[in-house]
């Protein structure tokens, strides 16, 4: 049987816009890409690698919320998505250079007014998964917290719970008590574990860490990845990419890959080695995607 995952998360339309030198408060051609985003990401790179994928999340009675509807469905992604008719859908604007820096602008719309899970006919969809993925952006507003801490306490799901934080500037005590009390694997990059374990030492962080889940799984970028599981730290190398100008996604694309072989009873060196293949083709053709955005001349 084929195993399943279910994402909770934001669901964002990402408007991606070349800021090279702009004619400030004049006009200024670009090429703009529009795209599907946030946490459904994970959710379209599970069902690529053959997982019965799901996702839930809140979007608005507008455009963006029909085709993100439409584009769940093309990529073969169980929809679970609600709307709210007194708030748009998420929208996120990222001002991108030649060189990969990035500025974001965000809309959170929907994406801070979840319903009760009670209130919903897709809580069994959710509750049946085998793993449950969420992230910390979903914690941020106190509605989202007050929801979510509800489910949880009403079901037993923290044995098959992975948590990434999302961002080290959102990590708190809050957040950190959530997660430990209803989260069995967490998975983030190093930047976030020395925030979460408080800590300089990448190593003794994700110890301490450890020691309140089933797993911790670590990026690091070019510098690879650590899995810390029954008191041993596996590493596994990175796969080299030359002219890495963006890495939106990596994180997103090497949890739908490490998430994948584990539902396959992989062993951990070939969930990190998928997780890090998963992460190189999406930030592939996130190369593609800059230089076509800085190369077309109109």
């Amino acid at each position: 049987m084929v195993k399943s995952v279910c994402v909770l998360g934001d669901a964002f339309f990402d408007i991606i816009v070349p800021v090279n030198n702009l004619s400030i408060g004049g006009a200024n051609k670009r090429k703009i890409v529009v795209t599907p985003g946030g946490t459904a990401n994970v959710s379209v790179w599970l069902s690529h690698l053959g997982i019965n994928s799901k996702f839930f999340g809140c979007i608005g009675e507008d455009v963006f919320g029909v085709a993100y509807q439409q584009n769940l469905k093309k990529e073969n992604v169980v929809d679970l998505t609600f709307k709210q008719p007194d708030y748009s859908t998420g929208v996120l604007c990222c001002l991108l250079t030649k060189n990969g820096e990035r500025t974001f602008i965000t809309s959170r719309g929907a994406n801070d007014y979840w319903k009760e899970f009670r209130d919903m006919n897709c809580v069994d969809e959710i509750v049946k998964s085998d793993i449950i993925y969420l992230t910390g952006y979903s914690l941020i507003s106190k509605n989202n917290f007050k929801t979510l801490s509800n489910f949880f306490e009403a079901y037993d799901l923290k044995g098959k719970t992975w948590f990434n934080p999302g961002s080290y500037n959102i990590i708190n005590k809050k957040l950190i008590n959530f997660a430990q009390k209803n989260v069995d694997t967490i998975i983030l990059n190093d930047r976030e574990a020395l925030r979460f374990a408080n800590n300089d030492d990448l190593k003794t962080c994700l110890k301490k860490i450890g020691n309140n889940y089933s797993s911790v799984i670590c990026t690091m970028g070019k510098e690879g990845a650590y899995t810390y599981y029954g008191g041993e730290l596996y590493y596994k190398k990175s796969v080299f990419i030359k002219d890495v100008v963006d890495t939106t996604g990596a994180g997103d694309s090497f949890a739908a890959g490490y998430l994948s072989k584990v539902l396959q009873n992989s062993s951990i060196s070939d969930a990190l080695s998928c997780g890090h293949t998963v992460a190189a083709s999406e930030i592939r053709s996130r190369i593609h995607r800059t230089k076509y955005l800085f190369n077309t001349k109109f």
